[in-house]
């Protein structure tokens, strides 16, 4: 499954810290591979995609599921 790590049924998805990712009515990141969230979260890249960037870290509030 692309972009999973582990068992985890989902894709995770990395955006810039810079840019403020388009949510859902539910608070939820809007699909980036749907059609509109191809639009709404162009930003919004794959870990696998980030494969050739030098530096990536990961940020966030704890207990919100960054392991």
């Amino acid at each position: 499954m692309r972009g999973s790590l582990g068992n985890v049924p989902w894709t995770r998805f990395w955006i810039p810290r810079d840019t403020a990712p388009a949510l859902g009515d539910g608070g939820y990141l809007v699909d980036p591979e749907s059609d509109h969230g191809k639009a709404a979260n162009a930003h919004a890249r794959t870990l696998e995609q980030l494969d050739e960037t030098p530096c990536v870290a990961l940020r966030g509030e704890p207990g919100i599921g960054k392991s």
